[in-house]
């Protein structure tokens, strides 16, 4: 299959154990680039990927989408709606597995959040990310991302700084 069709589409109920394989991929690919750890993502219950999923399936105040090539998941993104920013949309687990970066995924399922942020009627999204990471950096650049002038050290290791970046969606 050529590299550059790959699919963006909403990930549903049905979906939990492709989004915790996805999940546990990005974890061991980038760790650095995450909140959470691998260690423990293998110790969640299934249940507990199956509500993310029911979450995701019903759109209330989240969606997650998949970037499918052929029929394996290459990347994913979750956005949600946080109770005391009722207005922005927050991107968290936002990732393309290594091989199929640069052909248009990233990009694609920012696009899919930030529709789906629109139809909710926020007016804007905002992420984190590690300082570090230039490739990140730059996708959420030529998307429109911009710095705040906010940054925060990871909670589980203090030498990881995280910048706040944000888009307008007027």
């Amino acid at each position: 299959m050529p590299r550059s069709q790959i699919a963006v589409r909403e990930a549903g109920a049905g979906d939990w154990k492709r989004m915790k394989d996805v999940r546990l991929r990005m974890l061991e690919c980038d760790p650095d680039a995450y909140g959470g750890t691998l260690d423990e993502a293998l110790g969640r219950p299934k249940s507990y990927w199956k509500e993310r999923a029911a979450w995701s399936a019903d759109g209330i105040s989240q969606k997650s989408f998949a970037a499918i090539a052929g029929r394996q998941w290459v990347g994913m993104v979750t956005c949600f709606i946080e109770e005391e920013s009722p207005e922005e949309g927050y991107i968290v687990g936002m990732w393309v597995d290594p091989e199929w970066r640069k052909l248009g995924a990233g990009k694609s399922l920012l696009q899919a959040a930030s529709e789906w942020c629109m139809g909710k009627g926020l007016k804007s999204m905002r992420l984190h990310v590690n300082e570090a990471i230039h490739s990140a950096r730059s996708l959420y650049e030529s998307l429109e991302f911009e710095y705040t002038g906010r940054s925060n050290p990871m909670d589980r290791d203090h030498s990881i700084n995280l910048i706040e970046m944000r888009r307008s969606l007027d």
